[in-house]
């Protein structure tokens, strides 16, 4: 499928690509049209790095991520990021994602707290959503620098059993 071809998409206009005339893309949300990982259209997604802030996958299912959305220097201005409700299991380990300052990944399936590395990649990160998934512990950053930009950590209905 291609992205004209689904049935609910949500950008600022009908094309994906920006015309002189038509205002930048900001925002695009593909969420609630089943998606698999291989139907994500990354080419179209990645042309819209240079002015992309948010954007929603959110009720698809994307047990992993494809690595270029989150890897690379391809989406350096984007600020959200919402993966809720994406039946994802794991997180991928590295991130280049230095302007995101929210990331919803509530209600999935994941079991691991982010590795360092993943801290690494978001350094102004402020708002973590891990509401709702698998966790059975936190293992922290050796560095608490590494999450002093966080002010909001939703960790409840995980399966945490004693805090660090």
């Amino acid at each position: 499928k291609t992205l004209h071809e689904q049935h609910t998409i949500h950008t600022t206009n009908t094309s994906l690509s920006s015309s002189s005339s038509s205002p930048p893309k900001t925002c695009l949300f593909l969420a609630n049209l089943q998606l698999t990982p291989s139907d994500i259209p990354i080419t179209d997604i990645l042309s819209l790095s240079s002015t992309l802030q948010n954007l929603s996958l959110a009720s698809n299912r994307l047990p992993i991520l494809p690595p270029r959305l989150t890897r690379g220097h391809h989406l350096t201005l984007l600020e959200k990021l919402d993966l809720q409700q994406c039946d994802l299991r794991v997180l991928p380990p590295s991130w280049h994602l230095p302007r995101l300052r929210e990331l919803d990944v509530s209600h999935n399936l994941l079991r691991d707290f982010p590795s360092e590395s993943f801290f690494e990649g978001v350094p102004v990160l402020r708002t973590l959503n891990l509401y709702g998934n698998k966790l059975a512990e936190l293992v922290l950053p050796s560095s608490s620098s590494r999450l002093s930009s966080i002010v909001y950590l939703n960790l409840g209905y995980n399966d945490i059993s004693v805090s660090p």
